[in-house]
């Protein structure tokens, strides 16, 4: 039996279906059984639904979760089962003759000889004869194979994708040797691209970023990706869109990192390789001065998170990982390695920079009761700096995709039943997270990731139960103290000695005087330079 005479078989019931239903119910590939169909609505022998019907459709992909596509179908049925939802194919009327558009297109860019356009305003002048976006490219990618016309796109290595406007492109004279042909048309579209940029605020910021990297290449010098932040002013995300796409427009320009976190970018046609090994060695020295009290205090906010946790919960076992020593004779290492409560876990799927590894500052395990066959484990993020909406997806994720945190479920991967993730951050970004229809701030944000948030107020509050003065604060204490070692020293001392909480403070800040001084002086030195 044929295949059309099976799909009619089987629509003799009465009951409308798609093309899916129908190769589902007959055992067929979905492909045949869409070409039958479609041959019998020509033939007007199958009446469709008058308007397309659109539902969500998942489907499970393993550890990638689950995907989420709108899916558009026609349902069929016979001529004689319609009803107000189907209708037959109308019949053809006597049409006029059709314009052909592609002839439109190439007319276009002939009689346009000294100009650039982008495709979409190819489409939007030629909107009139019919022509749309989809007829513009097929054109002239015809007329590029035959040296008639010039494409341009920004390029990623791999491929040349298109601008927000579709492609550009303007004519190729192919009576010119192609040398020069190419070149004029470069500049062309060189022209197009800065008439662009004065209208356009992403493009703004895409020449400025260029215009910064070529002049600090020219004097010899790398530029900091924070200098970048200070110069255009605008969200992280914004910075990070216009550095990828500069990067991708210009080839010759390169990204290199300083101690594994500092990005920097430099100009590979001005700057040789002895010059840029020469200011990466002054950047280094430059970073260990700016950068050192931003480490400092990083890690004693850590070191407070992890004081409180050991004076305040019983039963506490934290984990410890025994990490690689730093080599003693590199002067632009610190002398100690990382801090052994400094757990590095395994990443099953890159989240941000980091592709296999990540770390986390602290993790310990709490058995409550005699009864719990399995403890809960607590993973602490600590943060000294502002805390946005991004910091806390990024160490959602992490936890997420960790060997050791994350599963597999049913609704695509989760962190374990019995994980709590903490973050422990000093302040929080003044910032509307839009969720649906609801305005939601950083805290509350956190809360719905389930995440626990530990703030200074907090630990202020138990100093201040225990009878400590009201001007000594955490904050203070990380400010003053050395390292982490030093800062559970001072917090031992004032817990058990409240009453001299304050001359305690001083002693160490008259013993870390140098230091603090040191850094004082660059922070003024920096604000100067602004």
């Amino acid at each position: 039996m044929s295949t059309i005479n099976r799909i009619f078989l089987l629509l003799e019931d009465g009951k409308p279906r798609s093309v899916r239903q129908i190769a589902r119910e007959l055992e067929m590939d979905p492909g045949p059984v869409s070409d039958a169909v479609l041959r019998q609505w020509n033939k007007r022998t199958i009446a469709r639904t008058k308007k397309r019907i659109s539902e969500i459709d998942y489907q499970h992909k393993g550890r990638a979760g689950r995907s989420r596509n709108v899916r558009h179908y026609y349902l069929y049925c016979l001529p004689e089962d319609m009803d107000y939802r189907f209708h037959l194919k109308p019949e053809e009327e006597d049409q006029e003759p059709s314009i052909n558009k592609a002839q439109k297109v190439r007319e276009f860019i002939r009689e346009n000889k000294d100009e650039a356009f982008f495709s979409r305003e190819i489409a939007d002048a030629l909107a009139e004869f019919g022509v749309k976006i989809t007829d513009v490219m097929p054109t002239l990618r015809k007329m590029e194979e035959k040296r008639d016309c010039y494409i341009r796109g920004y390029s990623d290595l791999e491929f040349e994708r298109p601008f927000q406007e579709g492609f550009l492109s303007t004519f190729l004279d192919s009576e010119k040797p192609p040398r020069t042909a190419i070149k004029e048309a470069f500049n062309r579209t060189e022209k197009k691209l800065q008439d662009r940029a004065s209208s356009n605020e992403f493009l703004q910021r895409l020449h400025r970023i260029h215009d910064a990297i070529v002049t600090n290449s020219q004097r010899r010098e790398i530029t900091a990706k924070f200098f970048l932040d200070n110069l255009l002013d605008c969200s992280p995300y914004q910075l990070n869109h216009a550095i990828d796409r500069c990067l991708q427009l210009y080839p010759h320009f390169r990204k290199v990192k300083i101690f594994n976190r500092f990005v920097f970018f430099y100009d590979s046609s001005i700057l040789d390789k002895k010059e840029l090994q020469a200011q990466i060695a002054l950047k280094k020295n430059w970073l260990r001065k700016v950068a050192g009290r931003w480490n400092r205090l990083g890690h004693n906010w850590e070191a407070v998170a992890g004081w409180f946790v050991d004076q305040f919960t019983s039963g506490v076992t934290f984990w410890s990982q025994d990490h690689r020593k730093r080599a003693p004779l590199d002067p632009l290492l610190p002398k100690r390695g990382m801090h052994p409560r400094r757990i590095t876990l395994h990443l099953l799927k890159p989240v941000g920079d980091r592709k296999h590894f990540a770390e986390v500052d602290r993790v310990w395990e709490v058995k409550s009761t005699a009864f719990a066959k399995t403890p809960t484990i607590y993973v602490m993020e600590a943060k000294w700096s502002l805390v946005r909406k991004r910091v806390l997806d990024d160490f959602f994720e992490v936890l997420r995709w960790s060997k050791e945190f994350g599963s597999d479920s049913t609704r695509g991967r989760v962190i374990k039943s019995g994980v709590v993730p903490i973050f422990a951050a000093s302040s929080f970004a003044k910032e509307t997270i839009k969720i649906g229809k609801e305005s939601l701030s950083v805290a509350q944000y956190a809360g719905r990731l389930n995440i626990e948030l530990w703030t200074q107020a907090k630990f202020n509050e138990m100093l201040y139960e225990r009878s400590i003065p009201m001007n000594i604060t955490v904050q203070k204490v990380c400010r003053v103290a050395a390292d982490e070692d030093e800062v559970a020293e001072i917090l031992d001392t004032i817990w058990k000695t409240p009453k001299k909480a304050e001359s305690i403070l001083r002693e160490y800040s008259i013993k870390n005087k140098e230091l603090l001084d040191f850094e004082d002086e660059i922070k003024k030195k920096r604000k100067n330079k602004r």
